[in-house]
């Protein structure tokens, strides 16, 4: 687990949170994207994403960078839920498909597990 976040404690409420479909990239790489939102009443949003992938029994930890969800922001009618996005991109060189991956949502220095996952193929 990336620092600051190993010391954090785990929580278990999210309001709600997805996937986008995987995409293959250029020689191999995979690329994820997709949304989480904390509290969509009051517009709370992770303060980070980190993709949790599980590979043969191994767990890697892997940052990502934020995104812009217009779409999000408009389907739960509240603006503040446009930084509700990530994208990554995993290099066959560390991690190649097949593997599962979840996120860890951090926020007021919690982990928040979304409850939702994705298998890459």
């Amino acid at each position: 687990m990336p620092a600051p976040y190993r010391t954090w404690a785990r929580s278990t409420t999210v309001s709600a949170c997805g996937f986008d479909p995987a995409r293959n990239g250029p020689e191999g790489s995979s690329n994820l994207s997709g949304w989480a939102v904390i509290n969509a009443a009051t517009g709370e949003v992770p303060e980070a994403f980190i993709l949790q992938i599980e590979q043969g029994g191994t767990t890697y930890y892997i940052p990502t960078k934020p995104a812009d969800r217009k779409d999000i922001a408009t389907r739960l009618k509240n603006p503040s839920l446009i930084r509700s996005g990530f994208t990554a991109t995993l290099q066959p060189k560390s991690i190649k498909p097949p593997f599962s991956a979840t996120m860890l949502l951090a926020f007021q220095k919690k982990l928040f597990p979304c409850g939702y996952n994705i298998t890459v193929k």
